[in-house]
């Protein structure tokens, strides 16, 4: 319970920093109508929806493929591509 709590606080405090960064702010401020928000929004959130679940995905896929584990985890994905 303890490891959820803590992954879901990290999930959501990460997602809330995200909206701040430069690049995303500029593209809000480029939005033309206040109608246009909520379709920004809609697709902002779609896609770092998708590419959050596309890096875990390859993460428990690493996991499956590399059960004794990797000298630099943060190369799992080249790994992966060697493998494949």
């Amino acid at each position: 319970v303890k490891a959820l709590l803590s992954g879901l606080c990290g999930a959501f405090s990460w997602g809330i920093g995200y909206v701040g960064m430069p690049h995303l702010l500029t593209k809000f401020m480029g939005i033309k109508e206040v109608g246009q928000l909520r379709k920004a929004m809609v697709i902002g959130l779609s896609w770092q929806t998708i590419v959050l679940m596309a890096a875990a995905l390859t993460g428990f896929i690493a996991i499956a493929f590399f059960p004794q584990g990797l000298a630099n985890h943060e190369l799992v994905f080249i790994h992966l591509v060697k493998t494949l």
